[in-house]
């Protein structure tokens, strides 16, 4: 059984504060090396290997229905792309964007 000892306030600046935290951080990692002693070793791979080669075989479902598609039936509905914009053009709208956005802040800050 480990007793814990009692907590002792202490200045910032003492170094017996420095000592005891450390002792705890150490006491802390030696119980969990302990710990991890007594945890047997498990081969994950091969558990999950052998959970599926034990699962039965995948029957699919019959089909409900047929569905039959006939491209000639329906005209091709196509929406082409925009034109990407010139590197200028966009230099253009970015400085339109920007300038309308000063004229708000103006308008806002007076």
């Amino acid at each position: 059984m480990i007793v814990a000892p009692h907590d002792i306030a202490l200045h910032p600046l003492d170094h017996r504060g420095t000592q005891s935290t450390a002792a705890r951080a150490r006491a802390h990692r030696d119980a969990i090396v302990e710990m991890a002693r007594s945890v047997p070793q498990i081969d994950v791979a091969a558990r999950l290997i052998a959970l599926g080669q034990a699962q039965p075989d995948v029957i699919p479902n019959e089909p409900a229905g047929k569905l039959s598609f006939d491209p000639s039936q329906r005209p091709a509905r196509i929406v082409m792309p925009k034109k990407p914009l010139i590197s200028e053009e966009r230099r253009r709208e970015q400085d339109a964007r920007i300038a309308a956005q000063m004229d708000l802040v103006k308008k806002i800050v007076g």
